[in-house]
């Protein structure tokens, strides 16, 4: 993408019953300060919602908001797919519904490898709200492990740091991007951007915040999908390659590890045995599909 004075932005949202924080979403992004760039449309994709998500998208009176609004729910990957075909912007900036945006200058930050040529999709930092029950305190625990793992392998590009919750694809890229299937859609993101031998960028100056989900039973909701990821890339990637991408340095995870052993020790050791659990539990589970169970403490309904 040649150097222009500016660069026009489409932020796509796909929903699924999002009442709960859509309207706080579409404020955030209305306010943000693009700079010299342009927000030219809004599209919110809303997946067979049987919520009001519909009614408080169209409830904004802004030109550059458009709802699409499928009667059934196909899953994520079509909504991606559909706010792709759509979307004519130099950059598409994709946001999960369930997230808050407290940087005015989130857009502006996250685009900003791709405005300056560096790079083709980016990512930004996630963040959990402050936990409130014993579940919370172990997930926001595991979360920030990870983080700092993910942030310090090659400074942060690779495909953990790839988070659907927040992505900016340059047209060169999202023209030739198309989601086979919702599981890990953000890892597939990252894969297909690396098989096009185009550049991908950790935005790590800015963040997005999410809700953990409050119940042991919404978090087995969305480990199931998270867990059994990797198999479904080996029909569009060569496996050597995925598994070099998610194969983390041994030290790394032995350095951070042993540092939340000292601070977080009772947190940690209770993380550990959920993740033993939903292991177990993954064995006799069937494959999760397009259309996931949706984990609704985590979409700010609790807090």
């Amino acid at each position: 993408m040649f150097k222009k004075d500016y660069s026009t932005i489409t932020i796509g949202i796909p929903a699924y019953n999002e009442a709960a924080n859509i309207e706080q979403l579409l404020t955030d992004v209305i306010q943000q300060d693009t700079g010299e760039n342009k927000i030219e449309n809004i599209i919110v994709y809303s997946d067979g919602s049987d919520d009001e998500t519909v009614k408080l998208s169209r409830s904004f009176k802004s030109k550059i908001i458009s709802v699409i609004n499928s009667r059934d729910r196909k899953g994520k990957a079509v909504a991606l797919n559909a706010i792709i075909k759509k979307s004519s912007s130099d950059i598409l900036v994709l946001f999960d519904a369930d997230v808050r945006l407290f940087d005015k200058q989130f857009v502006k930050k996250l685009i900003e490898p791709i405005v300056t040529n560096k790079a083709e999709l980016t990512s930004a930092k996630v963040l959990e709200f402050a936990p409130k029950n014993i579940l919370q305190r172990a997930l926001k625990v595991s979360m920030d492990l990870k983080r700092n793992i993910f942030e310090d392998w090659n400074n942060g590009n690779n495909i953990y740091t790839c988070h659907g919750r927040a992505r900016a694809l340059s047209k060169r890229f999202y023209s030739q991007l198309y989601f086979p299937f919702s599981p890990s859609e953000d890892a597939y993101s990252y894969l297909r951007c690396k098989e096009l031998k185009l550049k991908y960028s950790y935005v790590g100056t800015t963040a997005v915040y999410y809700y953990l989900p409050t119940t042991f039973a919404d978090h087995l909701k969305q480990s199931l999908r998270f867990l059994e990821h990797t198999n479904r890339f080996n029909n569009y990637f060569p496996k050597v390659c995925v598994d070099a991408e998610y194969n983390l340095p041994l030290s790394l995870k032995i350095k951070y590890i042993l540092k939340e052993v000292v601070i977080h020790p009772v947190d940690l050791i209770l993380y550990v045995l959920i993740v033993m659990y939903i292991k177990i539990i993954l064995l006799f589970s069937p494959a999760v599909d397009n259309q996931w169970e949706v984990a609704s403490t985590s979409k700010g309904l609790s807090q």
